[in-house]
């Protein structure tokens, strides 16, 4: 049974502060290498930190906050305010999937689906936002093309090393179950 559920444990809240801390650090040494650091730290890193929040939190919506408060953290990083809606259709992905498959980083099945199809989203999102701001397109054009459908596929190591160690995190966090 999937709990949907507003109300977070003060536990929550500070495992929710930890993960949108380490993702942001994770954002500015993306943003530091560039080309190379989206697509790997981006991909791998900050799908492996989402999904490893939601395993320790447990419910849905979890990673949907997590991208809200990465959003906000990182727009004033980054002076952008389009970190906002980047990362929250990212974590809004996460538990869209689960919801819709009823699965909660069960399986590689799930675990894949959900950070391939929150990846994509986010590099689709990036790419509307640019195109109706007018900004220049053809650099995002390209780096969606030639970058985005890749990195896509870079998901896939983040999400099974959720998998893999989601006991673990689980047992130093001190949350029972699996």
């Amino acid at each position: 049974m999937i709990r949907i559920s507003c109300m977070l444990r003060a536990r929550d809240v500070s495992i929710l502060a930890l993960f949108a801390a380490l993702i942001s650090v994770s954002s500015i040494v993306a943003h530091w290498i560039a080309w190379v650091g989206h697509p790997t730290i981006g991909a791998i890193i900050v799908t492996f930190l989402y999904l490893t929040a939601f395993n320790i939190v447990g419910r849905l919506g979890t990673t949907t906050i997590l991208g809200i408060l990465v959003g906000i953290i990182n727009s004033f990083i980054f002076a952008s305010p389009l970190s906002i809606p980047v990362h929250f259709v990212r974590g809004a992905m996460f538990d869209l999937v689960f919801l819709i498959t009823g699965h909660r980083m069960c399986c590689r099945k799930c675990a894949i689906a959900a950070s391939m199809l929150s990846y994509y989203a986010t590099v689709a999102t990036i790419f509307a936002l640019y195109n109706l701001l007018g900004l220049p397109l053809a650099p995002w054009f390209v780096w969606f093309i030639v970058v985005g459908i890749p990195a896509t596929i870079l998901t896939i190591p983040g999400a099974l090393l959720a998998l893999r160690y989601k006991q673990l995190f689980r047992q130093v966090i001190g949350v029972g179950g699996g």
